[in-house]
């Protein structure tokens, strides 16, 4: 997100730019989940594969042709997909902290350690972002976001077989 806007000011150059920008990527993530909740029940391991695979490619289009349009193509697909992820992962985080392994015992020690863990990536992605732009390199930057849309697709298989793991463990339960 730091590096969004961070190009929002670059490419377009004013910071009046930047409101409009955000308020019509605003727009967008709340049709995203309002089409997810309308329409989708359950996150699919195709609709998670999917968002992976669309997130990168918006992504390499991005890196390998920055322009206006490239960029807006893959601000829009960035937020889309990754607002699906951050949906499934907040539900998924919910169900397994309802688990009896979990709820009974352990619930504190599942929650800390999740926030640690979330954390240190936060941590290590902003390490990343101030290198890259320290770098004095645009091309560093770019190859970055790309790095970083690796890690999402990364993200939504292991979303997708955590989710799959839990419905079909649920589904014996029955």
């Amino acid at each position: 997100d730091v590096l969004v806007v961070l190009y929002i000011v670059y490419l377009f150059k004013t910071n009046m730019n930047l409101g409009i920008f955000t308020s019509f990527f605003a727009i967008v993530l709340t049709a995203t989940n309002w089409i997810f909740g309308r329409f989708c029940r359950r996150a699919s391991v195709y609709l998670l594969t999917v968002c992976g695979i669309t997130g990168f490619i918006a992504s390499a289009y991005f890196v390998f042709d920055t322009s206006r349009l490239s960029f807006i193509i893959y601000n829009i697909a960035f937020n889309s997909v990754l607002q699906l992820i951050r949906i499934v992962i907040t539900c998924l985080v919910f169900r397994v902290s309802q688990e009896k392994s979990v709820a009974s015992l352990y619930r504190t020690e599942y929650l800390t350690l999740r926030e640690f863990a979330l954390n240190s990536g936060r941590c290590l992605g902003f390490i990343g972002v101030i290198l890259a732009i320290l770098s004095g390199s645009s091309e560093a930057v770019k190859y970055f976001i790309l790095a970083l849309s690796l890690m999402i697709v990364a993200l939504s298989f292991i979303t997708a077989k955590v989710s799959q793991s839990l419905f079909e463990r649920k589904m014996h339960s029955c």
